[in-house]
């Protein structure tokens, strides 16, 4: 009886050692994410130019406008014309 309990205190004690092991050894503290340096990026440099740069977004989803306007008439019945066009400053 007393082998026995002494090869499961001696597999308990084998396995938490493992366990130890495993997670990063005694002593040593997990270093986080944002301490650990950042790898080093290549820098170029160019000369300096004036000039339109193209923004092109390619994505899956849904656009929305910021503003929406809703035209009604004044009094009920139809509407004879809109004084302005689709996508028009106000300005304009």
């Amino acid at each position: 009886m007393r082998r026995h309990i002494s090869r499961s205190i001696a597999a308990l004690l084998i396995a938490a050692a493992l366990i130890v092991a495993a997670a990063g050894g005694l002593g040593q503290k997990a270093v986080p994410q944002a301490q650990r340096p950042a790898a080093a990026i290549p820098v170029r440099t160019a000369l300096v130019q004036r000039q339109d740069v193209p923004i092109f977004l390619n994505g899956i989803g849904t656009v929305h406008a910021f503003n929406i306007v809703t035209v009604k008439t004044r009094v009920d019945g139809h509407l004879d014309r809109i004084a302005f066009v689709e996508g028009q400053d106000w300005g304009s």
